[in-house]
């Protein structure tokens, strides 16, 4: 008997049905696989477009294929719902969410996210506090105002009252840190470069890799902004690297940040980090002097 292998002995060694193969098997030959890779690996072998596998999960298109092209980290919650709308199995389900990063699903005391959340709310509190006189910010995944303290307050009272400005830039919803900012009676006039600015602020929230599909729907709606479609691509990765530095006037007086954004929650929670920290310090004298005297 020959060592040779025939077509059909090649055919049997095959599976019947490749559409059905696992996020084992297609993980296990490649174990650097990205989640983004992954995912487009296993919705093509279902013969699932985007649009499809986007409805069934409650999301947008752009953001399934940000997530495909590793444009953005999706969180735990996303991949969750990516998995049903495949109708993974549960082993399947914990492969994908190991490729981008997330423990298997293990029993938590009910009390532990209230009490988490408790003890987050006192440290954020003390960290904004401890920013002072520099502006502070706190703000959710779809950068929703959660707190800020009285830097972030003393700064915006130099454009416009607090209020008001919350009112004409995000109605009778939730001040968010994104309208505030890009809305053409927000903070976007004061901007020194917008056509530098605005691409840099939009391509940092994307990189952080915000992953609410509220937010995802927002950018969707200011990227449609008169002020803001002819300086943002949202369709095109960026092609050059995120600056820090954010450079706003105040009369004749340039305001130069440097900026910081840092996640936080608890150690045994990162997986799960919803707020975010947004520090504002002063990139020059000028600046410094003017936080100072505010």
């Amino acid at each position: 008997m020959g060592l040779e292998l025939d077509a059909r002995s090649i055919a049997r060694s095959e599976p019947k049905h490749p559409e059905r193969r696992s996020a084992r098997q297609f993980h296990a030959g490649n174990q650097a696989m990205s989640v983004g890779a992954l995912l487009k690996t296993l919705r093509r072998a279902r013969q699932r477009s985007q649009l499809d596998i986007a409805v069934s999960a409650g999301l947008t298109q752009k953001h399934v294929s940000f997530i495909e092209t590793g444009r953005v980290r999706p969180g735990r919650t996303t991949l969750e719902r990516l998995a049903q709308a495949l109708k993974l199995s549960q082993p399947d389900r914990e492969i994908l969410l190991a490729a981008g990063g997330y423990l298997p699903s293990t029993p938590t005391s009910p009390s532990a996210p209230e009490s988490v959340h408790a003890r987050t709310a006192a440290m954020t509190q003390r960290l904004l506090a401890q920013q002072e006189p520099y502006p502070a910010i706190l703000v959710d995944r779809a950068q929703n105002l959660i707190a800020m303290n009285q830097g972030f307050a003393r700064l915006i009272a130099h454009w416009a009252d607090g209020d008001a400005l919350w009112q004409r830039t995000c109605g009778d919803g939730r001040p968010n840190l994104l309208r505030a900012s890009l809305h053409p009676k927000g903070l976007f006039p004061f901007m020194a470069e917008p056509e530098q600015l605005v691409p840099n602020y939009l391509n940092r929230v994307i990189a952080q890799g915000f992953d609410d599909p509220d937010l995802c729907r927002l950018l969707d709606a200011i990227c449609e902004w008169p002020n803001i479609a002819p300086l943002f691509d949202s369709d095109r990765s960026p092609d050059m690297p995120i600056q820090t530095e954010e450079r706003y006037c105040l009369d004749r007086t340039e305001l130069r940040f440097d900026c910081l954004s840092a996640a936080i929650g608890a150690p045994s929670a990162w997986h799960r980090s919803t707020l975010f920290l947004e520090l504002f310090y002063p990139a020059d004298d000028t600046t410094e002097d003017v936080l100072r005297c505010a």
